[in-house]
């Protein structure tokens, strides 16, 4: 059974984990030693400071008191962006998890904050390329608005594409 809750300082280390694991299946298409780059103790220490910061807000899936998914929301990180508009920084499932509805019900609760955080408009940042992510954000009522950006991180060009959807007053 999936139990959703706010995440702790203690569950650094496991989100961490989530995160690299999923991203070695989201980003394969990037190339091997992209994928090497990726470090479970880097994720896990960045994990630990945002968590300790509380500039966001960041909640887990659990499946059996194993955390399998994490989602991280905080005040939109666009330029000029109102202060009206919310973000949903980080979305991520571990591979194992995918199918098993942690994702939907993530997604509601993500949803439900950014409306309890006062804000009425959220948005995400997805890779291009990311279908699987794209077709369960559209089901779950996120829509491209046509507003693209590239980076580059570690020798790695990603583009992404942002979503947009309307959040309900609490």
């Amino acid at each position: 059974m999936i139990e959703v809750r706010r995440a702790a300082v203690e569950d650094g280390p496991a989100i961490g984990r989530v995160h690299v694991a999923s991203w070695r299946v989201t980003y394969a298409s990037l190339g091997d030693e992209f994928l090497a780059s990726l470090d479970v103790e880097e994720r896990t220490a960045l994990w630990i400071r945002v968590l300790t910061e509380g500039e966001s807000v960041t909640f887990v899936a659990e499946n059996g008191g194993a955390v399998v998914a994490f989602v991280n929301l905080r005040s939109s990180r666009d330029d000029g962006a109102r202060p009206s508009i919310g973000e949903v920084v980080a979305f991520y499932a571990a591979p194992h998890a995918w199918g098993t509805g942690a994702g939907w019900s993530l997604m509601g609760t993500a949803v439900d904050e950014l409306g309890r955080m006062g804000f009425t408009q959220g948005i995400l940042w997805v890779l291009d390329t990311n279908t699987r992510a794209r077709l369960f954000y559209e089901r779950a009522g996120w829509t491209a608005d046509g507003a693209e950006k590239d980076a580059v991180w570690r020798g790695a060009t990603i583009h992404e594409l942002r979503y947009t959807r309307p959040i309900p007053s609490p």
